[in-house]
């Protein structure tokens, strides 16, 4: 796995290992005989795996990973540990630490228009979806939005879910081109997608839509 960071944050947890991988990337630059870079000029991110292939000794995790500096297409490397031995617990770097142990999707770090019962789990737990925005499709009106206990990301990665009596249903994602389509739209304006013509709910239908409407109400908001 890869995990990027920056260079002031690797210098400040193993100044010896941006040494080394600085040092062997310039090796490789000096052998297609391209001038030497500075760190500050390169990428920088951790490449790491769990189950290294070695038992974890007393105080050492099951995690063996190198410090990567990259330049174009090439990279030096320089590993966090020592030969053979997978890495101390407390020289973990922070940004592997969070990738391992993501936080997880609540009402208080998610910003959302509305909260939604997600329907039941075969373990018969309940989740909530909570709803950040959302679309229709041939009448169909969909969802979109992060559930509750899942990793944190980028409003980019909610996906999309449909009503139905007995919660929302997960139905998939919008593919990136879609994604940035729908991004670039105003609320209640529409966007096309795979000769389809979709409309961005705004605020007001999502909210409309998942209120209980009396009988004979009338039609549901466009």
């Amino acid at each position: 796995m890869n995990t990027d960071t920056t260079h002031m944050d690797a210098l400040a947890h193993d100044p010896d290992a941006v040494r080394l991988a600085l040092a062997d990337l310039n090796r490789k630059l000096r052998r297609r005989g391209e001038p030497a870079v500075a760190a500050v000029d390169c990428d920088w991110s951790y490449s790491w795996c769990i189950g290294f292939g070695f038992e974890p000794e007393p105080g050492r995790s099951n995690i063996g990973a190198n410090l990567v500096a990259s330049y174009g297409r090439l990279s030096g490397r320089s590993r966090l540990s020592e030969p053979g031995k997978t890495l101390r617990l407390d020289r973990i770097p922070p940004e592997i630490d969070a990738a391992r142990n993501p936080p997880r999707v609540t009402p208080e770090n998610t910003a959302h228009i509305a909260a939604v019962p997600m329907m039941p789990n075969p373990a018969g737990e309940v989740r909530t979806l909570l709803v950040t925005g959302g679309y229709r499709k041939d009448g169909e009106f969909l969802l979109i939005g992060a559930v509750t206990g899942d990793p944190v990301g980028p409003p980019a990665s909610h996906f999309v879910h449909v009503l139905t009596p007995h919660g929302a249903r997960f139905v998939g994602g919008l593919v990136a081109t879609a994604r940035e389509r729908y991004d670039a739209t105003p609320e209640g304006g529409t966007f096309t997608w795979r000769n389809k013509r979709l409309r961005r709910l705004t605020r007001e239908a999502i909210l409309a839509r998942l209120q209980p409407a009396p009988e004979g109400d009338g039609p549901e908001p466009s």
